[in-house]
Protein backbone atom coordinates (compact mmCIF):
# COMPACT_ATOMS: atom_id res chain seq x y z
CA UNK A 1 0.00 0.00 0.00
CA UNK A 2 1.30 3.39 -0.56
CA UNK A 3 1.65 5.36 2.70
CA UNK A 4 2.54 8.38 4.23
CA UNK A 5 3.32 9.39 8.04
CA UNK A 6 0.45 10.98 10.34
CA UNK A 7 1.53 12.75 13.55
CA UNK A 8 0.48 12.33 17.00
CA UNK A 9 -2.39 14.83 18.05
CA UNK A 10 -3.01 15.64 21.40
CA UNK A 11 -6.09 16.54 22.83
CA UNK A 12 -6.45 18.26 25.94
CA UNK A 13 -4.94 16.23 29.09
CA UNK A 14 -5.28 13.03 26.50
CA UNK A 15 -2.04 12.05 24.44
CA UNK A 16 -3.14 10.17 21.35
CA UNK A 17 -1.28 7.59 19.25
CA UNK A 18 -2.42 8.22 15.71
CA UNK A 19 -0.11 6.32 13.88
CA UNK A 20 -1.41 3.40 12.10
CA UNK A 21 -0.19 0.01 11.52
CA UNK A 22 -0.95 -2.99 9.74
CA UNK A 23 -4.82 -4.93 10.26
CA UNK A 24 -3.62 -7.81 12.46
CA UNK A 25 -5.73 -10.27 14.83
CA UNK A 26 -5.35 -8.58 18.48
CA UNK A 27 -5.49 -5.45 19.92
CA UNK A 28 -3.04 -3.36 18.98
CA UNK A 29 -0.07 -1.76 20.95
CA UNK A 30 1.51 1.36 20.55
CA UNK A 31 5.19 1.66 18.60
CA UNK A 32 8.10 2.84 19.75
CA UNK A 33 8.80 3.47 16.21
CA UNK A 34 6.79 5.73 14.17
CA UNK A 35 4.35 3.22 11.77
CA UNK A 36 3.68 4.68 8.00
CA UNK A 37 -0.17 5.48 7.87
CA UNK A 38 -2.85 5.28 5.42
CA UNK A 39 -2.63 7.97 2.89
CA UNK A 40 -5.78 10.39 2.86
CA UNK A 41 -5.42 10.61 -0.90
CA UNK A 42 -6.28 7.00 -1.16
CA UNK A 43 -9.78 5.92 0.46
CA UNK A 44 -10.40 2.23 0.73
CA UNK A 45 -6.99 1.83 2.67
CA UNK A 46 -7.41 0.80 6.24
CA UNK A 47 -5.15 0.40 9.17
CA UNK A 48 -5.07 -0.07 12.71
CA UNK A 49 -5.00 2.82 14.77
CA UNK A 50 -4.19 2.92 18.93
CA UNK A 51 -7.98 3.97 20.50
CA UNK A 52 -10.31 3.14 22.53
CA UNK A 53 -13.84 3.39 23.28
CA UNK A 54 -16.44 2.14 25.54
CA UNK A 55 -20.39 1.38 25.88
CA UNK A 56 -22.05 0.95 28.94
CA UNK A 57 -25.34 -1.79 28.90
CA UNK A 58 -28.24 0.70 30.37
CA UNK A 59 -31.81 -2.19 30.38
CA UNK A 60 -35.35 -0.83 29.41
CA UNK A 61 -37.46 -0.05 32.65
CA UNK A 62 -38.19 -4.06 33.84
CA UNK A 63 -41.68 -2.94 35.25
CA UNK A 64 -42.18 -1.55 31.69
CA UNK A 65 -41.12 -4.69 30.08
CA UNK A 66 -43.43 -6.37 32.86
CA UNK A 67 -46.72 -4.46 32.09
CA UNK A 68 -46.27 -4.92 28.34
CA UNK A 69 -46.63 -8.71 29.26
CA UNK A 70 -49.34 -8.12 32.07
CA UNK A 71 -51.20 -6.58 28.85
CA UNK A 72 -50.91 -10.19 27.16
CA UNK A 73 -51.78 -12.11 30.02
CA UNK A 74 -54.95 -9.77 30.84
CA UNK A 75 -56.32 -10.72 27.12
CA UNK A 76 -58.71 -7.62 26.53
CA UNK A 77 -56.13 -5.21 24.81
CA UNK A 78 -55.33 -7.55 21.99
CA UNK A 79 -51.50 -7.69 22.14
CA UNK A 80 -50.59 -11.27 22.50
CA UNK A 81 -46.63 -13.10 21.93
CA UNK A 82 -45.88 -14.58 18.89
CA UNK A 83 -42.27 -16.06 17.17
CA UNK A 84 -40.04 -14.16 15.03
CA UNK A 85 -40.73 -17.44 12.38
CA UNK A 86 -44.55 -16.28 12.16
CA UNK A 87 -43.56 -12.72 11.50
CA UNK A 88 -41.18 -13.85 8.48
CA UNK A 89 -43.62 -16.10 7.25
CA UNK A 90 -46.44 -13.92 7.31
CA UNK A 91 -45.50 -11.89 4.15
CA UNK A 92 -47.60 -9.43 3.37
CA UNK A 93 -45.38 -7.16 0.61
CA UNK A 94 -43.57 -8.61 -2.27
CA UNK A 95 -40.27 -9.59 -3.45
CA UNK A 96 -39.87 -8.99 -7.01
CA UNK A 97 -36.49 -10.87 -9.02
CA UNK A 98 -34.65 -8.36 -10.69
CA UNK A 99 -36.06 -9.52 -14.33
CA UNK A 100 -39.18 -7.19 -13.13
CA UNK A 101 -37.92 -4.51 -11.94
CA UNK A 102 -37.57 -2.67 -14.59
CA UNK A 103 -36.93 1.04 -13.14
CA UNK A 104 -35.57 0.45 -9.68
CA UNK A 105 -33.47 -2.23 -11.11
CA UNK A 106 -30.67 0.84 -12.37
CA UNK A 107 -29.42 1.31 -8.95
CA UNK A 108 -27.50 -2.14 -9.25
CA UNK A 109 -27.58 -2.73 -13.55
CA UNK A 110 -24.08 -1.27 -13.36
CA UNK A 111 -22.63 -3.51 -10.73
CA UNK A 112 -24.76 -6.50 -11.96
CA UNK A 113 -22.94 -6.69 -15.19
CA UNK A 114 -19.49 -7.36 -13.45
CA UNK A 115 -20.50 -9.32 -10.48
CA UNK A 116 -22.87 -12.41 -9.74
CA UNK A 117 -25.48 -11.15 -8.26
CA UNK A 118 -29.31 -12.07 -6.81
CA UNK A 119 -31.29 -8.78 -6.69
CA UNK A 120 -35.09 -7.67 -5.71
CA UNK A 121 -36.97 -4.69 -5.79
CA UNK A 122 -39.99 -3.72 -3.23
CA UNK A 123 -43.17 -2.80 -5.97
CA UNK A 124 -45.26 -1.50 -3.09
CA UNK A 125 -42.49 -0.07 -1.49
CA UNK A 126 -40.40 1.98 -4.07
CA UNK A 127 -41.86 5.67 -3.50
CA UNK A 128 -42.89 6.07 -0.20
CA UNK A 129 -41.01 7.95 2.89
CA UNK A 130 -39.96 4.65 3.81
CA UNK A 131 -35.91 4.64 3.45
CA UNK A 132 -34.39 1.56 3.95
CA UNK A 133 -30.81 1.67 5.34
CA UNK A 134 -29.72 -1.26 7.14
CA UNK A 135 -29.46 -5.05 6.49
CA UNK A 136 -28.96 -8.00 8.39
CA UNK A 137 -28.91 -11.62 7.79
CA UNK A 138 -29.62 -14.51 10.12
CA UNK A 139 -29.53 -18.10 10.04
CA UNK A 140 -30.92 -19.66 13.55
CA UNK A 141 -33.74 -21.28 14.64
CA UNK A 142 -35.24 -17.99 16.10
CA UNK A 143 -35.17 -16.34 12.95
CA UNK A 144 -33.95 -18.06 9.53
CA UNK A 145 -34.15 -14.85 7.02
CA UNK A 146 -33.35 -11.34 6.48
CA UNK A 147 -34.25 -7.83 8.31
CA UNK A 148 -33.88 -4.60 7.03
CA UNK A 149 -34.22 -1.37 8.84
CA UNK A 150 -36.39 1.73 7.61
CA UNK A 151 -36.52 5.38 8.53
CA UNK A 152 -40.01 7.44 8.13
CA UNK A 153 -38.19 10.43 7.00
CA UNK A 154 -41.59 12.29 7.76
CA UNK A 155 -42.79 11.11 11.19
CA UNK A 156 -39.01 9.79 12.13
CA UNK A 157 -40.36 6.56 13.25
CA UNK A 158 -38.13 3.18 12.62
CA UNK A 159 -39.10 0.08 11.42
CA UNK A 160 -38.07 -3.70 10.37
CA UNK A 161 -39.11 -5.66 7.96
CA UNK A 162 -38.82 -9.53 8.14
CA UNK A 163 -38.71 -12.47 5.70
CA UNK A 164 -37.24 -15.64 4.57
CA UNK A 165 -34.16 -14.73 2.02
CA UNK A 166 -35.45 -15.14 -1.56
CA UNK A 167 -34.37 -17.50 -3.93
CA UNK A 168 -32.78 -16.16 -6.79
CA UNK A 169 -35.11 -16.09 -10.11
CA UNK A 170 -38.22 -16.15 -7.96
CA UNK A 171 -39.86 -13.75 -5.92
CA UNK A 172 -40.06 -12.93 -2.34
CA UNK A 173 -42.09 -11.94 0.73
CA UNK A 174 -41.63 -9.71 3.53
CA UNK A 175 -43.99 -8.56 6.60
CA UNK A 176 -43.53 -4.80 8.84
CA UNK A 177 -42.91 -4.85 12.32
CA UNK A 178 -42.71 -1.84 14.54
CA UNK A 179 -40.06 -1.01 16.72
CA UNK A 180 -40.74 0.86 20.46
CA UNK A 181 -39.62 1.85 22.88
CA UNK A 182 -41.64 1.01 26.52
CA UNK A 183 -40.67 3.31 29.45
CA UNK A 184 -42.73 4.08 32.75
CA UNK A 185 -44.58 7.45 33.87
CA UNK A 186 -43.46 9.75 36.59
CA UNK A 187 -46.45 7.80 37.88
CA UNK A 188 -45.37 4.69 36.99
CA UNK A 189 -47.48 3.41 34.29
CA UNK A 190 -46.48 2.54 31.12
CA UNK A 191 -45.85 4.35 27.84
CA UNK A 192 -44.52 3.51 24.52
CA UNK A 193 -42.79 5.70 22.38
CA UNK A 194 -40.92 5.47 18.64
CA UNK A 195 -37.31 4.73 18.48
CA UNK A 196 -36.19 7.64 19.00
CA UNK A 197 -32.75 9.04 20.77
CA UNK A 198 -32.87 12.36 22.87
CA UNK A 199 -30.69 15.45 21.65
CA UNK A 200 -26.75 14.07 22.97
CA UNK A 201 -25.01 17.14 21.33
CA UNK A 202 -25.74 20.87 20.11
CA UNK A 203 -23.22 20.24 17.32
CA UNK A 204 -25.99 19.88 14.73
CA UNK A 205 -26.03 15.85 14.66
CA UNK A 206 -27.70 15.06 11.62
CA UNK A 207 -29.90 11.78 12.91
CA UNK A 208 -32.55 13.66 15.57
CA UNK A 209 -34.76 11.15 15.11
CA UNK A 210 -33.13 7.41 14.62
CA UNK A 211 -31.59 6.92 11.42
CA UNK A 212 -31.21 2.87 11.82
CA UNK A 213 -28.60 3.23 9.33
CA UNK A 214 -27.62 -0.23 10.37
CA UNK A 215 -28.83 -3.12 11.75
CA UNK A 216 -27.06 -6.36 13.04
CA UNK A 217 -28.15 -9.94 13.95
CA UNK A 218 -26.24 -12.26 16.39
CA UNK A 219 -27.90 -15.01 18.39
CA UNK A 220 -31.20 -13.95 19.62
CA UNK A 221 -30.29 -9.73 19.63
CA UNK A 222 -31.32 -7.09 17.07
CA UNK A 223 -28.69 -4.18 17.03
CA UNK A 224 -30.05 -1.10 15.35
CA UNK A 225 -27.28 2.07 15.13
CA UNK A 226 -27.81 4.73 17.04
CA UNK A 227 -25.87 7.62 15.45
CA UNK A 228 -24.70 9.72 18.04
CA UNK A 229 -25.61 6.83 21.22
CA UNK A 230 -24.45 3.51 20.68
CA UNK A 231 -27.25 0.71 19.58
CA UNK A 232 -30.87 -0.40 20.88
CA UNK A 233 -30.97 -3.73 21.37
CA UNK A 234 -34.29 -5.83 20.42
CA UNK A 235 -34.97 -9.37 21.72
CA UNK A 236 -36.07 -11.01 18.82
CA UNK A 237 -37.02 -14.03 20.92
CA UNK A 238 -40.29 -11.72 22.13
CA UNK A 239 -41.73 -10.07 19.28
CA UNK A 240 -45.74 -9.39 19.80
CA UNK A 241 -48.84 -9.62 17.67
CA UNK A 242 -50.99 -6.40 18.12
CA UNK A 243 -54.16 -4.90 15.99
CA UNK A 244 -54.46 -3.04 13.21
CA UNK A 245 -56.33 -0.22 12.11
CA UNK A 246 -54.78 2.80 13.81
CA UNK A 247 -52.23 4.92 13.25
CA UNK A 248 -51.38 5.11 17.02
CA UNK A 249 -48.62 3.47 19.63
CA UNK A 250 -49.57 2.26 22.71
CA UNK A 251 -52.77 1.63 24.46
CA UNK A 252 -56.18 3.50 22.73
CA UNK A 253 -57.67 5.42 24.97
CA UNK A 254 -61.15 4.94 23.22
CA UNK A 255 -61.18 0.76 22.97
CA UNK A 256 -58.30 -0.38 24.97
CA UNK A 257 -56.49 -1.87 22.27
CA UNK A 258 -52.96 -1.73 21.95
CA UNK A 259 -52.10 -0.40 18.21
CA UNK A 260 -48.21 -0.11 16.56
CA UNK A 261 -48.31 2.51 13.68
CA UNK A 262 -51.35 -0.32 11.96
CA UNK A 263 -48.34 -2.49 11.59
CA UNK A 264 -49.45 -6.09 12.57
CA UNK A 265 -46.15 -6.69 14.84
CA UNK A 266 -43.69 -5.10 17.49
CA UNK A 267 -40.73 -5.21 18.89
CA UNK A 268 -39.96 -3.46 21.98
CA UNK A 269 -36.49 -2.25 23.03
CA UNK A 270 -34.99 -4.48 25.85
CA UNK A 271 -32.15 -2.03 26.24
CA UNK A 272 -29.17 0.26 25.18
CA UNK A 273 -25.62 -0.14 24.90
CA UNK A 274 -24.91 3.87 25.71
CA UNK A 275 -21.68 5.41 24.36
CA UNK A 276 -19.75 7.06 26.51
CA UNK A 277 -19.78 10.47 24.91
CA UNK A 278 -16.97 11.80 27.94
CA UNK A 279 -14.66 10.70 24.97
CA UNK A 280 -16.77 13.78 23.28
CA UNK A 281 -20.33 13.68 21.53
CA UNK A 282 -20.71 12.55 17.57
CA UNK A 283 -20.23 15.87 15.31
CA UNK A 284 -22.08 16.37 12.29
CA UNK A 285 -20.92 14.51 9.13
CA UNK A 286 -19.51 17.55 7.70
CA UNK A 287 -16.65 17.68 10.77
CA UNK A 288 -14.46 15.65 11.72
CA UNK A 289 -13.56 14.44 15.39
CA UNK A 290 -11.47 16.12 17.20
CA UNK A 291 -8.92 13.67 17.74
CA UNK A 292 -8.86 9.96 16.10
CA UNK A 293 -9.66 8.80 19.93
CA UNK A 294 -13.04 11.16 20.51
CA UNK A 295 -16.32 12.31 18.87
CA UNK A 296 -17.33 8.46 17.50
CA UNK A 297 -20.27 7.82 15.82
CA UNK A 298 -22.46 4.99 14.66
CA UNK A 299 -23.56 5.14 11.01
CA UNK A 300 -23.86 1.36 10.43
CA UNK A 301 -23.04 -1.96 11.93
CA UNK A 302 -22.19 -5.75 11.00
CA UNK A 303 -21.51 -9.35 12.47
CA UNK A 304 -17.69 -10.50 12.39
CA UNK A 305 -18.03 -14.03 13.75
CA UNK A 306 -14.78 -15.23 11.50
CA UNK A 307 -12.41 -12.99 13.55
CA UNK A 308 -10.67 -14.55 17.00
CA UNK A 309 -12.61 -12.18 19.36
CA UNK A 310 -15.86 -12.31 17.28
CA UNK A 311 -17.71 -8.96 17.37
CA UNK A 312 -19.99 -5.98 15.70
CA UNK A 313 -18.18 -3.41 13.53
CA UNK A 314 -19.18 -0.34 13.15
CA UNK A 315 -18.09 2.63 11.13
CA UNK A 316 -18.97 6.51 10.53
CA UNK A 317 -20.62 8.47 7.65
CA UNK A 318 -18.60 11.33 6.99
CA UNK A 319 -19.08 14.15 3.94
CA UNK A 320 -15.65 14.90 2.12
CA UNK A 321 -15.32 18.09 4.36
CA UNK A 322 -15.14 15.78 7.37
CA UNK A 323 -12.28 13.49 6.38
CA UNK A 324 -9.45 15.33 7.72
CA UNK A 325 -5.19 14.24 7.31
CA UNK A 326 -4.67 12.71 11.22
CA UNK A 327 -8.61 12.75 12.02
CA UNK A 328 -9.55 9.29 10.16
CA UNK A 329 -12.68 7.90 9.86
CA UNK A 330 -12.91 4.80 12.55
CA UNK A 331 -14.03 1.34 12.11
CA UNK A 332 -14.40 -0.46 15.89
CA UNK A 333 -14.61 -4.06 16.69
CA UNK A 334 -16.96 -4.60 20.26
CA UNK A 335 -16.79 -8.15 21.36
CA UNK A 336 -19.54 -10.36 21.04
CA UNK A 337 -19.97 -13.51 23.68
CA UNK A 338 -21.13 -16.76 22.21
CA UNK A 339 -24.87 -16.07 22.70
CA UNK A 340 -25.14 -12.97 20.69
CA UNK A 341 -25.15 -10.15 23.52
CA UNK A 342 -21.98 -7.74 24.01
CA UNK A 343 -19.37 -8.84 26.32
CA UNK A 344 -19.43 -6.53 29.26
CA UNK A 345 -17.06 -6.11 32.58
CA UNK A 346 -18.51 -6.64 35.94
CA UNK A 347 -19.75 -3.03 36.06
CA UNK A 348 -21.63 -3.64 32.48
CA UNK A 349 -19.13 -1.53 30.16
CA UNK A 350 -17.96 -3.02 26.76
CA UNK A 351 -14.87 -1.87 25.62
CA UNK A 352 -13.55 -1.75 21.95
CA UNK A 353 -11.26 -4.68 21.34
CA UNK A 354 -9.56 -3.25 17.53
CA UNK A 355 -9.96 0.47 16.31
CA UNK A 356 -8.98 0.72 12.38
CA UNK A 357 -8.83 4.21 10.53
CA UNK A 358 -9.62 4.45 7.10
CA UNK A 359 -9.83 7.84 4.66
CA UNK A 360 -13.03 6.93 3.46
CA UNK A 361 -16.25 9.30 2.80
CA UNK A 362 -19.24 8.45 2.42
CA UNK A 363 -19.40 5.51 3.67
CA UNK A 364 -22.71 3.43 4.31
CA UNK A 365 -21.57 0.03 4.37
CA UNK A 366 -18.91 -1.93 6.02
CA UNK A 367 -18.52 -5.46 6.77
CA UNK A 368 -14.89 -6.93 8.09
CA UNK A 369 -13.29 -10.79 7.25
CA UNK A 370 -10.41 -12.77 9.03
CA UNK A 371 -8.69 -15.80 7.63
CA UNK A 372 -5.48 -17.06 9.20
CA UNK A 373 -3.27 -16.38 6.29
CA UNK A 374 -5.46 -12.76 4.74
CA UNK A 375 -5.31 -11.71 8.15
CA UNK A 376 -8.27 -8.79 7.98
CA UNK A 377 -10.25 -7.58 4.95
CA UNK A 378 -13.02 -4.53 5.32
CA UNK A 379 -15.13 -3.78 2.83
CA UNK A 380 -17.01 -0.46 2.22
CA UNK A 381 -20.10 0.88 0.51
CA UNK A 382 -19.81 4.23 -0.08
CA UNK A 383 -22.44 6.36 -1.66
CA UNK A 384 -22.05 9.41 -4.13
CA UNK A 385 -24.55 11.89 -5.75
CA UNK A 386 -24.27 15.12 -8.19
CA UNK A 387 -24.71 18.62 -6.93
CA UNK A 388 -27.62 19.09 -9.06
CA UNK A 389 -28.77 15.75 -6.31
CA UNK A 390 -28.82 13.22 -8.71
CA UNK A 391 -27.86 9.75 -7.31
CA UNK A 392 -24.78 8.46 -8.86
CA UNK A 393 -22.90 4.91 -8.47
CA UNK A 394 -20.78 4.80 -5.35
CA UNK A 395 -17.97 2.84 -5.09
CA UNK A 396 -17.53 -0.66 -3.03
CA UNK A 397 -13.70 -1.33 -1.62
CA UNK A 398 -11.52 -3.54 -0.03
CA UNK A 399 -8.60 -3.47 1.84
CA UNK A 400 -6.26 -5.69 3.73
CA UNK A 401 -2.82 -5.48 4.84
CA UNK A 402 0.24 -6.44 2.58
CA UNK A 403 -1.71 -5.04 -0.85
CA UNK A 404 -3.14 -1.83 -2.64
CA UNK A 405 -6.89 -1.04 -1.88
CA UNK A 406 -9.22 -2.98 -4.82
CA UNK A 407 -12.41 -1.21 -5.60
CA UNK A 408 -15.25 -1.26 -8.04
CA UNK A 409 -18.29 1.00 -9.22
CA UNK A 410 -20.83 0.20 -6.31
CA UNK A 411 -24.82 0.78 -6.84
CA UNK A 412 -26.84 4.24 -6.64
CA UNK A 413 -28.50 5.12 -3.32
CA UNK A 414 -25.96 1.63 -1.52
CA UNK A 415 -26.53 1.71 2.08
CA UNK A 416 -25.60 -0.79 4.83
CA UNK A 417 -23.77 -4.28 4.39
CA UNK A 418 -24.50 -7.25 6.03
CA UNK A 419 -21.84 -10.49 5.90
CA UNK A 420 -23.79 -14.16 5.53
CA UNK A 421 -21.18 -16.56 5.89
CA UNK A 422 -22.99 -19.38 3.23
CA UNK A 423 -21.83 -22.52 1.93
CA UNK A 424 -22.12 -21.67 -1.36
CA UNK A 425 -19.22 -19.34 -0.93
CA UNK A 426 -19.90 -15.95 1.51
CA UNK A 427 -22.04 -13.27 0.49
CA UNK A 428 -22.47 -9.75 1.28
CA UNK A 429 -26.12 -8.53 0.86
CA UNK A 430 -27.01 -4.74 1.28
CA UNK A 431 -29.68 -2.33 -0.58
CA UNK A 432 -30.11 0.82 -1.65
CA UNK A 433 -32.33 3.51 -1.05
CA UNK A 434 -33.57 5.96 -3.38
CA UNK A 435 -37.10 6.04 -4.14
CA UNK A 436 -37.52 3.85 -8.06
CA UNK A 437 -34.55 2.48 -7.36
CA UNK A 438 -34.82 0.20 -4.23
CA UNK A 439 -33.00 -3.04 -4.36
CA UNK A 440 -32.04 -5.85 -2.11
CA UNK A 441 -29.32 -7.68 -3.15
CA UNK A 442 -26.16 -10.07 -2.42
CA UNK A 443 -22.84 -10.58 -4.27
CA UNK A 444 -20.07 -12.88 -3.48
CA UNK A 445 -17.55 -12.07 -1.17
CA UNK A 446 -14.50 -12.76 -3.45
CA UNK A 447 -15.88 -11.05 -6.15
CA UNK A 448 -15.18 -7.78 -4.22
CA UNK A 449 -11.47 -7.96 -4.06
CA UNK A 450 -8.58 -9.31 -5.95
CA UNK A 451 -9.16 -12.77 -6.69
CA UNK A 452 -5.28 -13.26 -5.27
CA UNK A 453 -7.18 -12.82 -2.04
CA UNK A 454 -9.02 -16.15 0.10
Amino acid sequence: MRKVQIGAIAAPGILVAAALVPLVATTPQINAVPVAAVDVSHPGETETISAAFKLKWQPTAPQALQEIDGLVADGTHGIKTTSMATVAADGEHTLAWKTGCSTDAAAVNGLDGKVTMGAWCFPSDTANTWFPQGVAISRTSTLDGVVLSWDDESTRRTRITVGPRPAVETSGKYRVAMLAVPSLSAAGRLMVSDVRPKPVSTQGVDDLGLHAGGIAVDGDRLYVADTAGGFRVFNLKKPYEVPTGKDTLGLDPGDGQFYAHQAKYALFEEGRYVYDSSAGTCKSDTLAPDSPSRNLCFSTVSVDRSYPTPGLVTTEYRRTSGVVAGKPVRVVRWPLNADGTLKTDAGGVVTSTTVYGTYTPRIQGVVAHYTTGQKTSVYYDTSLSASSGEVLAGTIYSDRGGRDTWSISGPKGGESFAFDPYAGGDRIWSVTEAQHMRMLFWVYRDELQPASDE
